[in-house]
């Protein structure tokens, strides 16, 4: 058999792996939704657990397993879940709604009101959410001291002036007055309204970052271990669900990583060519082995051509590494034309640079481009 074909196979074989991970991640968590309803709620973490290893980019177990936490008053290891799934998928309103608890029950009052607020922002009829941010903000009004009242019963309001005390003759100081020099310093002009106006995204989220722990938490829970105790998702996955100041994701250490930092960078251009020029090529085929799908080799292709060729370098160090990814041949197979047509671009561009042109040829028949001597 041709190599090409015995690699082909491996390819689908690995797709097909791959989609019965998904389906049997989805048998753990309808088996865990079940459990959870009977109020076994250790037997539902188990089964949400076991799901999350076979299909870790799943944003609804951990948001699950959150939940069956939050029964079982492990409130720190419920917002850790919650913070997993709302880097997988920052528009998650479930997840924002348990951390929300979560946070309100740890004391964390500030973050738990931003966590309400966020669910209502995308779903604006959520009753529990309305309650509970109720709930909060009325719990803070009664903490504010009283503002004093008059004698009408109008509020007083503060004046920047010196305000004369009335008292009946009988409660009048008997003391005799003395004068005191008062000096007349005027009032500060009021600051004209500032032109620029931030826009706060729900919850005062602004962009992904968080904490930097370096791999999702897929820990196992039996007997006595503890839920929640694994790493938490990259710095820049997290941040874009908790609201931190942005923090941009250095060279991925896993496949996984990699997969959730180009979700997070490839919304901003800047951001995504970056972290890609900062990836050595020689660690793509540990990188890339799972994740080389059409919509990631379509951003590489771009990046190559109007960062790399069309500006006058090269990317042959890149083109040849790709190659090296176990799913290079499926990914070339289903190319668009548009990206068909930027790898012709490429290597025309190469064709110039270069004197020698064997090599070059032999790398291009590899992406099915036909080179012109």
């Amino acid at each position: 058999m041709p190599e090409n074909d015995s690699s082909h196979e491996e390819d689908i074989d690995e797709e097909a792996e791959h989609d019965a991970r998904k389906r049997q991640a989805e048998a753990e968590k309808e088996k865990g939704n079940t459990y959870f309803k009977k109020g076994q709620y250790e037997l539902a973490i188990e089964c949400y657990t076991h799901g999350m290893d076979l299909d870790p980019l799943c944003h609804v177990l951990p948001a699950n397993r959150a939940m069956a936490l939050l029964k079982l008053e492990r409130y720190a290891a419920a917002e850790n879940d919650c913070c997993t799934s709302l880097a997988l998928d920052d528009k998650y309103p479930k997840a924002y709604l348990r951390r929300g608890v979560a946070r309100k029950h740890l004391r964390k009052g500030g973050e738990a009101l931003e966590d309400f607020r966020a669910v209502l922002k995308l779903e604006p009829s959520n009753k529990q959410a309305k309650a509970e941010l109720s709930e909060m903000e009325n719990e803070q009004r009664s903490k504010l001291p009283k503002q004093p009242v008059g004698e009408l019963g109008t509020p007083v309001v503060p004046s920047p002036y010196i305000q004369c005390i009335k008292r009946p003759p009988h409660l009048r100081s008997k003391a005799p007055l003395r004068r005191i020099p008062v000096e007349d310093i005027g009032l500060p002009s009021p600051a004209p309204p500032s032109s620029h106006t931030s826009s706060a995204q729900p919850g005062g989220i602004n962009e992904v970052t968080s904490h930097p722990p370096e791999a999702l938490a897929t820990s196992k829970v039996s007997g006595d271990t503890r839920v929640g105790q694994a790493e938490l998702p990259p710095r820049d996955v997290v941040a874009i669900a908790t609201g931190s100041t942005a923090v941009e994701p250095g060279v991925p250490t896993s496949a996984l990583q990699f997969q959730i930092d180009w979700k997070v960078v490839r919304r901003n251009e800047a951001s995504l060519l970056k972290y890609f020029k900062a990836i050595p090529p020689s660690k793509y085929p540990a990188l890339l082995q799972q994740s080389l799908e059409t919509v990631v080799f379509s951003d590489i292709l771009r990046l190559l051509w109007q960062h790399y060729s069309s500006c006058g370098g090269s990317c042959l160090e890149e083109l040849r590494w790709l190659t090296k990814v176990s799913r290079f041949q499926v990914a070339v197979m289903f190319l668009s034309k548009k990206d068909k047509e930027l790898l012709r671009k490429i290597f025309e561009d190469l064709s110039h640079q270069r004197g020698d042109q064997s090599e070059l040829r032999a790398l291009a028949r590899e992406y099915n481009v036909d080179v012109q001597e």
